[in-house]
């Protein structure tokens, strides 16, 4: 019981930590370094992907979380089962692009040409978008079946809203830097990646 309480007083901190950098962000520098039409743009991209990882994620991550006890007695399987969670996501994100293909420039048009002109504009930055969300939250979960569970906390409360707020203080001072939104994501999986086979 004694890991569990450590475990548990741990991420408590990590997550207020994240909190109060969440509340800087949110609060005091998104408002000063960010137009209303681009903390808009930010949150719906990012809404957008939260509501469709599940789906496209084929819910890969409660299957890991629930099967996960039942494969670690041989390194084979284990290897096997998280081969097929790895595989699982891009089948889904495989339809995901296919469907953005076929319906494309319309369903965009249709849904956020009258409020959100911005979103059609920037419509490519949501399919990477998508990818790094699905694959950051498989392999969260991975590093909490494996009882790492303050080091997973960090990296979805802490190190997330810093390389947010890094990267919203390069776009203000050089807006080309637009496309580096895309590499906290990359950063995140990487750690994942890195705590979760070493």
């Amino acid at each position: 019981m004694g890991i569990v309480v450590n475990q548990s007083v741990k991420s408590s901190l990590v997550s207020y930590i994240g909190i109060i950098i969440g509340f800087v962000n949110t609060i005091l520098l998104f408002p000063k370094m960010l137009s209303l039409e681009e903390m808009g743009l930010f949150k719906l991209l990012l809404s957008v992907c939260i509501i469709i990882m599940p789906l496209v994620q084929f819910n890969s991550s409660t299957i890991l979380t629930k099967f996960y006890a039942h494969f670690t007695k041989e390194k084979a399987l284990q290897n096997s089962f998280f081969s097929f969670l790895l595989i699982l996501p891009l089948v889904g994100f495989t339809i995901l692009i296919i469907l953005n293909l076929i319906l494309g420039e319309s369903a965009y048009a249709f849904l956020f040409s009258k409020n959100s002109p911005l979103a059609v504009t920037y419509k490519w930055t949501l399919a990477p978008l998508a990818f790094f969300f699905i694959f950051s939250n498989l392999l969260e979960m991975a590093v909490f079946t494996k009882l790492r569970s303050v080091f997973a906390t960090f990296l979805k409360t802490v190190l997330i809203r810093l390389l947010t707020t890094l990267i919203v203080v390069l776009y203000f001072y050089w807006p080309t830097w637009l496309i580096l939104g895309l590499c906290h994501d990359i950063c995140l999986a990487v750690f994942h990646v890195t705590d979760l086979f070493f």
